[in-house]
């Protein structure tokens, strides 16, 4: 085949799929700055119509019990409605076999948060796997900063941390410029606030693990707004799931950032607690929390558990009343 007939059909089929990079000298340098999480968007990518996990969780957990013709899925058809709810209650509050925990598969893309932020989620393994925009396949001249919120409503901080970007965005663009220096090169001196966007695959045990961790405001402000937005999404679809995910210092009723007498805090503890439970004996560098609640509740349009607050089961199930009313055909 002609070479040049070959690069347009490639560079054809890219722009179809969308895997096409778009042209640094058609991006604006122009930059955004964007405070904390206020541009953070979840949507779980979801099949319709909607997948029924409660009824595989329920065959999964009473599958342990009867003969080789005792079917999980004619007991899900026999039983009750209020019975089926009392299942899959039981399987939330770790009173039935854990492993249909694992049934539920989820698919969110999140945006605007920092590459920052990114990196911290993305510490999650096991259940869980991430695509994320790459910025040694794109070039970004062009790409907003998300700004510590600190940073962003102290004047001074605020345009000194302007200038530096700036600066650095400058010789972003500068390197791109010349000739052979490729994004992968321009790349390093990009800050780490950058505008990120990913995907994120994960099963509902590991979601668990990965909320009672993020939902904590010990965490970076726009960390701890993607794991709430990411709950409130999920609530959308599927209320039973999301109404029990709560940070983890919830369920110790204490504060579990600064614990006395642990090692712990000898590998970090870098802000004070936030003052959802009591810190009694606290220890930081910073003398200011890692995120704050009237933040978040801003950026997710909404408010926030509090911390002794109960779980509402009987309203996330009334939202959820079709899925437990379905037989399995």
């Amino acid at each position: 085949m002609d070479p040049i007939r070959r690069i347009k059909e490639v560079e054809k089929m890219r722009e179809i799929m969308g895997t096409k990079p778009l042209n640094p000298e058609d991006l604006s340098p122009k930059t955004e700055f964007v405070r904390g999480g206020e541009r953070i968007t979840v949507k779980m990518i979801n099949p319709q119509p909607l997948t029924n996990f409660y009824a595989g969780m329920y065959v999964m957990a009473v599958s342990t019990w009867g003969g080789p013709y005792d079917s999980g899925i004619e007991k899900w058809n026999n039983a009750p409605v209020e019975t089926r709810k009392d299942v899959i209650r039981a399987i939330l509050q770790r009173q039935a076999l854990p492993l249909a925990l694992e049934h539920p598969q989820f698919l969110f893309e999140v945006s605007g948060c920092s590459r920052s932020a990114f990196d911290q989620i993305a510490r999650a393994r096991i259940g869980t796997t991430f695509s994320s925009m790459g910025v040694r396949d794109n070039a970004h001249p062009n790409i907003d900063i998300v700004v510590p919120p600190n940073i962003y409503d102290d004047k001074e901080s605020f345009n000194e941390f302007q200038v530096g970007v700036k600066v650095a965005k400058s010789t972003y663009s500068t390197l791109l410029g010349r000739g052979q220096k490729s994004w992968q090169d321009a790349r390093a001196v990009l800050p780490m606030g950058m505008m990120h966007r990913f995907v994120m695959n994960v099963n509902y045990a590991a979601l668990t693990g990965f909320m009672g961790k993020r939902l904590m405001f010990c965490e970076q402000y726009d960390t701890v707004a993607v794991a709430w937005k990411m709950r409130q999404e999920l609530g959308k679809h599927y209320a039973v799931l999301a109404e029990p995910l709560r940070p983890s210092c919830d369920f110790a009723k204490k504060c579990t950032y600064h614990q006395a007498n642990a090692l712990g805090e000898a590998f970090g503890c870098l802000f004070k607690g936030c003052g959802r439970w009591e810190d009694p004996e606290p220890y930081f560098e910073f003398n200011e929390a890692a995120a704050e609640k009237s933040d978040i509740e801003a950026w997710m349009g909404e408010a926030v558990p509090e911390g002794g607050d109960p779980i509402l089961w009987k309203k996330a199930f009334d939202l959820d009343s079709h899925f437990f009313e379905k037989e399995i055909k």
